[in-house]
């Protein structure tokens, strides 16, 4: 249908062109809520993944990413812990491990203490960007250990008949937290806007980028997301009207110190590109000059006094930062190092 639409209009024949709009939304809404919803339903077909998963490639697809690394993490070690649980069970089955509820209970035991580490790490956070689902998640986790400690009872009374269904029962529970209760509250696009533009030091950023694993590349992203906070003091100048008549040559030393420090970086993660003969390296060189480009802009305009210093500014440096950090260079540049890229 869309072929024979895009014959028609390279034909000439312009007629149908207001309708056709209409046409590709409707056949499109129909195909995701009739179609792709009885395919992919969560519902319908993850207790199945859910039981025969082996290993984390048997479930990333369904655990969603969260964007806080520290977060992704812990989901990522507590799932490997839950998929070990299969391999003792398969393991007591085959003979070579004897039916020994005690070996259960301490599996998930370390469930249970990873789980609990991940809580507090999950609430501290919450307080420092002040985030409002504070309570839900104390509330879902103190459920969660709940379920956990009430496993634990279950072997020690040697109700070895659960351990079928433990592994696919504790992934779902697991996942669920992820994908809903963490997803809704965790995921950055809700709030990072905020916390970029209150922040004022790295510390106050540090959880939202995540780690390359190349000490150089790491120090320099800090360093660089340093520079970009020092804008700060020239906005507060302006909103304060306490732009002093050196302010605007102060301002353009800045941008001077900031390009520098971006070019370094840029360098650095070029060369390494080259040496890991990975494919992207034009597309990289491709996305730092234009990102090099638009700071000349900037500058120009500040120099010229056609814009003036602004947190929309700000908040337009340090998300560009941030989003390619934790976007290609996370993916390009950390592949292979299992600390630091999960998925």
């Amino acid at each position: 249908l869309l072929q024979e639409h895009s014959t028609h209009i390279l034909a000439g024949e312009f007629q149908k062109l207001h309708t056709l709009k209409l046409f590709i939304l409707e056949r499109w809404v129909k195909h995701v809520n009739d179609l792709d919803y009885k395919a992919f339903c969560r519902g319908k077909w993850t207790e199945k993944i859910l039981t025969q998963a082996r290993e984390w490639d048997d479930l990333k697809d369904l655990i969603r990413k969260i964007g806080i690394e520290q977060v992704d993490q812990d989901h990522y070690r507590v799932s490997l812990l839950i998929l070990k649980i299969h391999s003792l069970v398969e393991d007591c089955k085959k003979g070579h491990i004897p039916p020994d509820d005690l070996i259960f209970q301490e599996s998930i035991q370390k469930v249970r203490n990873s789980a609990e580490a991940h809580f507090r790490r999950e609430e501290r956070i919450i307080e420092k960007y002040e985030l409002k689902e504070l309570e839900d998640h104390q509330y879902n986790h103190q459920f969660l250990l709940a379920c956990f400690d009430a496993y634990i009872e279950d072997l020690a009374s040697s109700n070895m008949g659960l351990l079928e269904t433990l592994k696919a029962t504790l992934l779902e529970l697991w996942s669920n937290h992820i994908n809903e209760i963490d997803y809704e509250t965790f995921c950055t696009d809700h709030w990072v806007e905020r916390v970029l533009i209150k922040a004022k030091k790295w510390n106050d950023l540090s959880d939202l980028f995540y780690h390359i694993g190349i000490e150089d590349l790491d120090q320099q992203q800090q360093i660089v997301t340093e520079c970009m906070l020092e804008l700060d003091d020239f906005v507060s100048q302006y909103e304060s009207q306490n732009f002093e008549p050196d302010s605007l040559e102060k301002l353009d030393a800045f941008f001077q110190k900031l390009h520098g420090s971006v070019v370094i970086h840029f360098n650095k993660e070029e060369l390494i590109l080259e040496k890991l003969n990975i494919h992207s390296l034009q597309e990289h060189k491709h996305i730092h000059q234009s990102f090099l480009e638009s700071l000349e802009t900037h500058r120009e305009q500040l120099r010229e006094e056609k814009t003036v210093p602004s947190k929309k500014l700000k908040l337009f440096l340090l998300n560009w930062w941030m989003e390619h950090a934790n976007g290609i260079n996370q993916k390009d540049l950390a592949k292979g190092q299992t600390n630091s890229q999960i998925w």
